[in-house]
């Protein structure tokens, strides 16, 4: 969604038809997904509003992860926010820019609470 000029509905359903054949969790796959599509527009400001104090523009990579990251810290109230801290960090140094993995965890560490306490 952050790269791609496709429908949000058409791309999950894509992944979900490419990845078939992988052990995947697809009811958590779907609500994050759907949490993303709901939120977006609070996410981004969210986003916005954290990034403002590192003067970084989040490359796509870097907003798709942190979607992921705030969704799920507003979904999965289950989860400690460490724990989600830590696995987006964790795709992020696998995915996003050097450095990228720094400014993930600092966005999501500074917006857990406020996204948490939204519920």
């Amino acid at each position: 969604m952050a790269m791609a000029d496709q429908e949000p509905h058409s791309l999950q359903s894509h992944f979900m038809k490419s990845n078939a054949h992988h052990k995947v969790d697809w009811d958590f796959f779907q609500s994050i997904t759907d949490a993303v599509l709901l939120h977006k527009d609070d996410f981004n400001a969210l986003i916005t509003k954290a990034a403002e104090k590192s003067r970084h523009e989040p490359m796509p990579v870097e907003r798709a992860i942190l979607w992921l990251g705030l969704a799920e810290l507003r979904c999965r109230l289950d989860v400690p926010h460490k724990v989600i801290l830590s696995e987006y960090v964790s795709l992020a140094e696998e995915f996003a820019a050097t450095d990228g993995h720094k400014f993930v965890n600092a966005i999501l560490d500074f917006l857990h609470k406020e996204v948490r306490s939204t519920e």
